[in-house]
Formats: C-alpha cells, structure tokens, sequence
C-alpha cells in the first residue's frame, strides 16, 4: 500500500514539474559567444569542420547584428569565436572596439593563418584576450593536424602580435592541444611562451569535437586513438569520473553570425536551433518553450516537447546539480 502511494506521489511531483514555465531572468546573461564569420579557411584533423562539416551557412556576421545582441542580452563576457576563424572578417576591430567601449569581458580565438594587422586589433581592444591555436614548433608536426595551414605564417603572426600587444596591453594566449605526435615538442612551445610573455593553454588532444559531448567515447574511441598522447589523462588514465554539470541555458547563449540562437556550441545544425534574434524578441527566444524544455531536462532530467539538444546531453550525464 505504501509502495502505492509512493508511486503515485512521485507521479504527481513529475507531472507539477512538467507545467513549471522554468523562466530566467532574460535581462543579463554571465557570457555570450558569438560567430563573426560563418566558415574557416582550414581543415583540421579532429574538428567538426573536417570529421563531419558544419550543416550551416556561410556567410559574415552584419556588426548590426552584433550590436543587437549585445543590446538585447548585455553579457558579462564575449567569445567571438565557435567554428570560424573571426579574423578573416574585414570589420573584425569594429566587433572588438565595441566590447572595449561597453566593459564586455572579451575572448578571440584564431589559427593565425590569416593575414592581419595586429595593431589595429589591439588598439581596438586592449583588453581582450587573443588566443591562437598551434600544435606544433614545425612545418611537419604543425601540419598533422592543421590540414592546409602554414606553421611559418603562423610564427610571423605570433611575433607580431607580440609586439601589438606590447604597446596596447591586452593578453595573447597560445592553445596547444598534445597529441601522440607532438608531445616532445611541447618543452619548445613552453620556452618560446615564456621569452614572449604568452599564456599557454595545454590540454590533451580531444578525439572528435563533434560527437564528445552527445556520443560515447566507446562509439568514436578506436577510429582516432592514435592521436591521443601516452600520457593522456582523458583517455589512458583511471580517474574518477566526475558529475557533469552545465549551466549553459540558465546564464548564456551563442549566436551565429545570421542572428541564430544556439543554447551552445554542439548545437551544429539548424535544426536545433532555439530561434532567430533578428526575427523574434529576445525575452520571447530565452523563455520560449525550447529553452523551458531544455531547462527542465538539464535540471530535473524529465524530457517534454519540444525535443531539445539538451535532451541528448542528459542522456550522457550533463545535469546543473
């Protein structure tokens, strides 16, 4: 009789939370990232660009549009980078001056294999923080990964970047994912960050950005394992598992460069979407029934129409508490 009642209750308390509306204060969000150029000029090995191709359009964010989003969520902090290079844009420091201008927390991050004037950057922004990605000290290392790129144009970027960022201030960081076939070069990468006076930012090597989050790494493991280091803690070494969190649709978003509303950056197509900011008000995209839904799942783990991404994730562990 008990176990009856139990039951029943815990149907109850499941049904209440389903019609919880799950609002969120819409009026200003912890960070934001967004894409100025929907396209990269690369190919590299392990990302989603190259494994299995973005299913979105091409094309340069409008600064209009920028500027919007900026308006409508106010955020803390900026990413203006997703699966892009944001240098190839031609207005790129206008994007950057805009958040020197407002006090918006500022992160770019680019392959360095662009041609582009770094004093007009820092002097746009000379707080922001410029990372390149480089996994490699040369040609032939530098290559395995970043298909097409030019490890010597790179070198010549990083040194003039340097010296942007000795006359406007402002932070250049350098991502170094290690892999199998990089690892002794490593101690190189590290000299050359502490003579220059750059960030390093070392991780291990990620097998298939496109899938780590929504797929077990049992289903991609054996197709890429080659890339990852001995040494590699995500993938050789016995740690205990930690609990997943994300806060992602409770305290930010991210925008493709036409407007679109992801609720973060593994959201690859279109279809999962949560809406348009240049054809729908913010308020009604942030607490619209995506987002509700999506709140619910991370939250409590109960799925409800719509069908959400988010619901993808939970069934890997992501949860918020």
């Amino acid at each position: 009789m008990i176990k009856v009642l139990v039951s029943k209750i815990k149907k109850a308390v499941r049904r209440a939370k389903r019609k919880i509306v799950f609002t969120a204060s819409h009026s200003r969000l912890d960070k934001i990232w967004f894409e100025p150029v929907g396209g990269c000029n690369l190919r590299c090995a392990l990302c989603v660009n190259s494994i299995a191709p973005v299913k979105r359009k091409r094309g340069l964010a409008k600064l209009e549009t920028f500027i919007k989003v900026l308006d409508e969520t106010n955020p803390k902090e900026a990413e203006l980078c997703a699966w892009g290079e944001p240098l190839l844009h031609p207005q790129i420091d206008s994007f950057l001056k805009i958040c020197y201008q407002r006090g918006i927390g500022l992160y770019v991050s680019s392959n360095f294999n662009v041609k582009a004037d770094f004093d007009r950057l820092f002097q746009a922004n000379p707080k922001m923080e410029l990372a390149f990605s480089c996994y490699g000290m040369n040609q032939e290392t530098y290559q395995l990964y970043h298909k097409g790129g030019d490890f010597r144009l790179v070198m010549d970027n990083v040194m003039k970047a340097v010296e942007a960022r000795k006359k406007y201030g402002g932070t250049l960081s350098w991502v170094w994912l290690k892999h199998r076939y990089n690892t002794k070069e490593l101690s190189e990468c590290l000299e050359m960050c502490k003579r220059y006076d750059i960030k390093p930012l070392v991780s291990d090597i990620r097998l298939d950005l496109r899938r780590e989050v929504l797929d077990p790494l049992s289903s991609y493991k054996d197709d890429n394992i080659h890339w990852a280091a001995e040494d590699s803690r995500r993938y050789f070494k016995k740690t205990k598992k930690k609990k997943m969190k994300c806060p992602l649709p409770f305290r930010t978003a991210s925008f493709d460069f036409d407007g679109s509303v992801l609720v973060c950056c593994s959201s690859y197509d279109n279809e999962h979407d949560m809406g348009n900011i240049l054809e729908e008000p913010w308020k009604d995209i942030w607490n619209g029934r995506k987002y509700r839904a999506a709140r619910r799942a991370i939250r409590w783990g109960i799925f409800s129409e719509p069908a959400v991404i988010c619901q993808r994730c939970v069934k890997r562990g992501y949860r918020d508490e």
